[in-house]
């Protein structure tokens, strides 16, 4: 999802968005948002490295939309190893 979201060029998709985030925060009084990609993503099949700039890149748009200052915090889960049904999350900064 976080591919689909950077490439968002479409007025309408990015107030859609921005309406849902507001309805959480307002309505349901969310504290904050956490944005995150994890390893092995079918939707957006890229090495890691991509996928936590691709992450970050994320955040930056979902901090443009929300004129509040709202905490959003990046993360990244991996796997604890290739045989492991364990996962980490790491925060990004």
């Amino acid at each position: 999802m976080d591919k689909n979201l950077i490439e968002i060029e479409d007025t309408k998709q990015a107030d859609s968005i921005k309406k849902k985030i507001l309805i959480s925060l307002e309505k349901h009084h969310s504290k904050g948002i956490v944005i995150h990609g994890h390893q092995e993503c079918a939707g957006n099949p890229v090495e890691d490295k991509q996928h936590v700039k691709d992450t970050l890149k994320t955040a930056e748009f979902i901090k443009s939309l929300i004129p509040e200052k709202i905490k959003i915090v990046s993360a990244f889960v991996k796997r604890d190893s290739p045989a492991s049904s364990g996962w980490t999350v790491e925060e990004l900064t």
